[in-house]
C-alpha cells in the first residue's frame, strides 16, 4: 500500500526581493537601477551545450521539465550511490517523480537539497517531506530560474534582461531582518526580506566626506557641498578608527566624496586602508589624477577601485571613454540633471550609449550652491532614459526620484528612501547623517568603535521600504 502524502505544514520562511541594485555606488546619495521587469514567459531555457550535463557551458533553465531534469542530475551528483533509492522514495511519497539521468553537474553547482539528509557515514539517508515539499514548491515556481555555467569567465554566462548573471565574487550576510547578496565584481546587490519593513543593523553603503577642500572650479556653480580652497581635510586617525567599524559591520561599499577627495593629502592611504575591508569607489572632477593613476603609471592601489567623473559636457564623456577598459563596470559618468536643458540631456544619454559608458543621473540638490541658482526645467527625463534601457547602463540616485517621481513607469521600479540602506558620514565634523543632502538631523559619530547597533544609535529614521510590484 502506497504511503499517503503527509500533511504539509509551512515551517520555512518565505523571502522576497525587497530591493535590487545593479552597478557600483559611487555617488553621494543612494543609487538605484531602473529595472524593467519582464514576464517570465518571455524567457526560454538555454540548454547546456555539453551533452554530458551541466558543467562548463552557461545555461538558463526556466521550464519546469528542464528544472526537474537538473534537480535529478544534482541528486545523482550529490548523493552518488544512494541517488536511485532517494528518487524512488520521493516518488513513493508523491513528492516528485524524477527519471534516472547520467548527466553530471559541475562540483561548484552541487548543493545539499533541503529535506534530504545523509547519515554521518553516508551509508543511509532520511527525507523530511515537509522541508522537501517547501523547497520543491519554491523551486518549481515560474519566477525561479536556474542559472549556471563557467564562473571563471563572466562574459560566457547567460544574461537576464541584458544583464550578465555573474556572482563570481559573492558576499552573503544576514543584516537585521534581511539577507543581503552582493557581487563585488559587478556591484549587483539583492536584498531579500520577509516583509516590506526593512530593519538593518548596519548600512550596506557608507558615503564618506573626507574633505571640504576643492581647487577645481569647473563644477563650482552646481556644488551642493559648497566646497572651496578654504575647506578642511579629515584626519587620518579618524579614518583608521572608522575602518574598524566598517570591517566589523561588513559594509559592502564605500563611496568617497568631498570636496575634491583626490586632493586630500592622504588620499592614497585612505583608499588603501578602506580597500582592505570593503569595496571602495569615489567621485572626482580631477582629470589629471585619473590620467596619472589609471592610464600612465596604473597605480596598483586603484586597480580594483571604481570612480565616477562629474561631467557637464559631451567632451567629458569622450574623455572618460579612454578609461572604460581599465576597470569595466567601475568607470562611470555622473551628471546632475538640470545643469543644462532637456535637449542636452537627450544628447548626453545618446552619446553615453554610443560610447558604451555607465551613466549615473543625479537629481538637483537644493543645498549649498545648488540653492543659489535655478536648474533648467526637465519635463520628462524618462523618455530619454528608456529609449536606450536594456542597451545602456543608466542609473539614477534617490534625489532624482524625489524630483521627478516614479509614477511614470508604474509597477516597474523598486526604490528606497535615503537612510534605509545607506548613511552619510562627514569625516571632518565626525557626524552622521541620513544622506549628504538631508542635513536636518545629525548625530555625533566621533567614536565609531563604541557603536553597538548603528541605526538605534543614530537619529536616522528607519523608514518603510517603498516597493512597487
Amino acid at each position: 500500500m502506497e504511503k499517503e502524502n503527509p500533511k504539509v505544514t509551512k515551517l520555512t520562511k518565505t523571502f522576497k526581493i525587497a530591493n535590487m541594485k545593479t552597478g557600483h555606488s559611487v555617488n553621494s546619495s543612494s543609487s538605484h537601477s531602473i529595472i524593467i521587469v519582464k514576464n517570465p514567459v518571455d524567457y526560454s531555457s538555454i540548454q547546456s551545450d555539453s551533452e554530458d550535463g551541466y558543467n562548463w557551458d552557461g545555461f538558463l533553465l526556466t521550464q519546469k521539465q528542464e528544472k526537474l531534469r537538473y534537480l535529478s542530475a544534482m541528486i545523482d551528483s550529490q548523493y552518488s550511490d544512494l541517488s536511485i533509492l532517494i528518487r524512488e522514495t520521493l516518488k513513493k511519497l508523491n513528492l516528485v517523480d524524477l527519471d534516472y539521468t547520467d548527466l553530471s553537474v559541475d562540483h561548484q553547482s552541487v548543493c545539499d537539497v533541503p529535506g534530504i539528509e545523509l547519515t554521518q557515514n553516508c551509508t543511509d539517508y532520511k527525507i523530511d517531506a515537509i522541508k522537501f515539499n517547501d523547497f520543491l514548491e519554491a523551486y518549481m515556481s515560474e519566477n525561479v530560474f536556474v542559472v549556471g555555467g563557467n564562473d571563471n569567465s563572466p562574459e560566457d554566462a547567460p544574461d537576464v534582461d541584458g544583464t550578465p548573471v555573474s556572482f563570481s565574487d559573492l558576499s552573503i550576510s544576514k543584516n537585521g531582518n534581511t539577507i543581503c547578496l552582493f557581487d563585488k565584481s559587478s556591484g549587483t546587490r539583492v536584498t531579500l526580506s520577509e516583509n516590506d519593513e526593512i530593519k538593518l543593523d548596519y548600512p550596506m553603503l557608507l558615503d564618506l566626506k573626507i574633505t571640504d577642500y576643492c581647487a577645481i572650479s569647473t563644477c563650482a556653480a552646481a556644488c551642493y557641498q559648497n566646497s572651496t580652497t578654504d575647506g578642511k581635510h579629515c584626519d587620518m586617525k579618524y579614518i583608521q578608527e572608522l575602518s574598524y567599524f566598517i570591517k566589523e559591520a561588513k559594509v559592502f561599499e564605500i563611496a568617497i566624496g568631498g570636496g575634491e577627495p583626490t586632493q586630500h593629502p592622504y588620499f592614497d592611504k585612505i583608499v588603501s586602508l578602506l580597500s582592505q575591508h570593503t569595496n571602495v569607489n569615489f567621485t572626482t572632477r580631477n582629470k589629471e589624477f585619473l590620467i596619472d593613476n589609471y592610464l600612465k603609471k596604473k597605480n596598483p592601489i586603484y586597480e580594483k577601485v571604481g570612480f565616477a567623473l562629474s561631467i557637464d559636457s559631451i567632451s567629458d564623456l569622450v574623455f572618460l571613454s579612454q578609461f572604460k577598459n581599465c576597470r569595466k563596470g567601475l568607470v562611470n559618468a555622473q551628471y546632475i540633471v538640470g545643469q543644462n536643458n532637456e535637449e542636452f540631456l537627450k544628447r548626453l544619454i545618446t552619446k553615453a550609449y554610443e560610447l558604451d559608458l555607465n551613466l549615473i543621473l543625479l537629481g538637483w540638490k537644493n543645498v549649498g550652491r545648488g540653492n543659489t541658482r535655478t536648474p533648467f526645467e526637465i519635463k520628462d527625463p524618462y523618455k530619454h532614459i528608456l529609449k536606450y534601457k536594456g542597451r545602456a547602463n543608466i542609473s539614477v540616485d534617490t534625489a532624482f526620484f524625489e524630483r521627478y517621481g516614479h509614477e511614470v513607469i508604474p509597477n516597474r521600479i523598486k526604490i528606497t528612501e535615503e537612510g534605509v540602506y545607506s548613511s552619510y558620514i562627514d569625516c571632518i565634523e565626525k557626524k552622521l547623517y541620513k544622506s549628504s543632502y538631508h542635513l536636518e538631523q545629525s548625530k555625533d559619530f566621533s567614536n565609531p568603535s563604541k557603536v553597538d547597533n548603528f541605526f538605534d544609535y543614530s537619529t536616522i529614521e528607519k523608514k518603510t521600504l517603498n516597493v512597487i510590484y
